[in-house]
């Protein structure tokens, strides 16, 4: 049974490493803030993740099917090339949404493309939507 997503999906941007995201994630999944965590010498544009994530999430939306999305920016090996983004099926998906995940690596790989130059992130920053149910939030 799928709910619609909230309007306010939570959001994580938060430098670190691979496994504090994953525990991080799933530790406040009913939280609807928005949490922004970057060092001090990074001036990057967060409004330019900002940007992605809500573009993402509008895409997502629409779909309005996926339990749980996660998009990674990676870093590479080498910390001077600019990040990635992968699109992670977490455990939590459910089946047969092949067609809907392709179409979000699509997006995603476009995402990349219009903000090279502006990921230059060493450590991994992660997003993450998060569909709730409606009892969860009934008050």
């Amino acid at each position: 049974e799928f709910h619609d997503l909230r309007c306010f999906p939570f959001l994580l941007l938060r430098e670190t490493s691979n496994v504090e995201v994953e525990s991080s994630l799933t530790k406040k999944v009913n939280d609807l803030d928005v949490e922004v965590s970057t060092s001090k010498d990074k001036t990057e544009s967060v409004e330019d993740l900002q940007d992605s994530y809500n573009k993402l999430y509008g895409e997502c939306k629409q779909k309005r099917s996926f339990h749980s999305l996660n998009i990674r920016l990676k870093s590479s090996e080498d910390d001077n090339k600019i990040l990635h983004m992968d699109l992670v099926k977490s455990k939590t998906h459910i089946c047969g949404l092949e067609k809907e995940t392709k179409f979000l690596q699509e997006k995603v790989s476009f995402l990349e493309s219009e903000h090279k130059g502006h990921l230059e992130y060493k450590k991994c920053l992660a997003f993450k939507f998060v569909k709730l149910d409606r009892d969860l939030h009934e008050s």
